[in-house]
């Protein structure tokens, strides 16, 4: 269970997703090319994705152990969840700064349509034979700088146990997140 875990442990798994993330970004960097933008995109997708899922495994290595038998459950759940990990990777950076609690509908659907492009645009479809071509160069090229940009970020974190009043904070918000009125 992560919230077991020493901060140490937690910090080697985050570590673990971020060099996934820096290979998958530097695989989209290599395919940047036409015919191939589409690729890119989805690696640099997936880039973010490990991104968030980092994010996500922080978060719940502070959350409240509620001694859930179901918590292995959710975990797969929200790993297999791409627009959630989109989400965690876009909008974390202002949790903590200035989160403005409003913006949250707007990252979700950035991330959302990330995941939807993404997903219109990887596979060959008969019925949308140019849906490929929706990834421009351009569109590619802004996702991998968006990509690499919350990398560094993440990279220059450095991770401490929380203090009382920051544990209180991330376990309201943790449970928050799981409550779909809440959500």
């Amino acid at each position: 269970m992560l919230s077991m875990a020493t901060i140490e442990e937690i910090e080697q798994i985050l570590n673990s997703c971020l060099l996934n993330a820096d290979k998958l970004l530097s695989s989209a960097k290599a395919v940047m090319a036409p015919g191939q933008y589409h690729v890119a995109y989805h690696l640099a997708a997936l880039a973010m994705e490990e991104i968030g899922k980092a994010g996500l495994i922080f978060t719940e290595s502070v959350g409240p152990d509620t001694g859930d038998d179901d918590k292995q459950s959710l975990r797969s759940k929200w790993m297999e969840d791409h627009e959630r990990k989109l989400f965690w990777a876009i909008w974390l950076p202002a949790f903590g700064i200035d989160a403005d609690w409003r913006t949250i509908p707007t990252h979700m659907e950035f991330a959302k349509n990330i995941h939807e492009r993404r997903k219109r645009t990887l596979y060959f479809d008969p019925q949308r034979p140019d849906a490929q071509a929706e990834i421009t160069e351009e569109r590619a090229a802004r996702l991998i700088g968006l990509t690499e940009v919350r990398l560094e970020m993440e990279k220059a974190k450095k991770y401490r146990d929380l203090d009382e009043q920051e544990k209180s904070d991330m376990q309201w918000f943790f449970l928050a997140s799981q409550n779909p009125e809440m959500k």
